[in-house]
């Protein structure tokens, strides 16, 4: 059986004047490419691609685009998956990816969330005093997301892990 592997690009926050626009979650991609090498199961949930056409006022002039929360909690709930990555580009998308976290958590509080991208890089102390966020992958995750999973699954020390918050 093959371990799965959730990869998450959360819905974004835009200003209502804004244009929309999409770009393919590069970095989830390469990580999953590597997974895959290594016989994980892994799938990327563009929450903000897949629910595109779907945007909720948040007040300010802003609005959420993507998938609602309860979208994202089946789509979790039907791919049962032992690990799950959040992508977190941006400060803007802050809490958007808490919001992904906290969605996983309800699902399984066991499963090991790690999130990346260039906010958590930056602002890894402060991301990692939320208790839905087990670690934070540091700069190009590939290797140092490989690493983490197979010393998890091994129960392995993880402390040497170079790019690991």
């Amino acid at each position: 059986m093959k371990h799965k592997v959730l990869l998450i690009q959360p819905p974004y926050t835009i200003y209502k004047k804004d244009f929309k626009r999409c770009m393919p979650p590069l970095g989830l991609a390469y990580i999953a490419a590597l997974l895959e090498q290594h016989n994980f199961e892994v799938k990327i949930l563009d929450a903000y691609v897949e629910g595109f056409e779907n945007e909720k006022d948040i007040g300010n002039d802003f609005v959420l685009v993507g998938l609602d929360e309860e979208e994202i909690y089946k789509i979790i709930a039907d791919f049962n998956p032992q690990f799950v990555g959040v992508s977190g580009m941006f400060s803007t998308q802050d809490q958007n990816v808490l919001r992904i976290c906290s969605i996983v958590k309800k699902f399984n509080p066991n499963i090991p969330i790690f999130v990346g991208g260039s906010h958590p890089t930056y602002s890894v102390n402060d991301v990692l005093k939320n208790k839905d966020i087990d670690f934070v992958v540091l700069g190009e995750g590939e290797f140092p997301t490989l690493h983490l999973i197979q010393r998890i699954m091994n129960n392995e020390d993880i402390s040497s892990i170079d790019g690991l918050g």
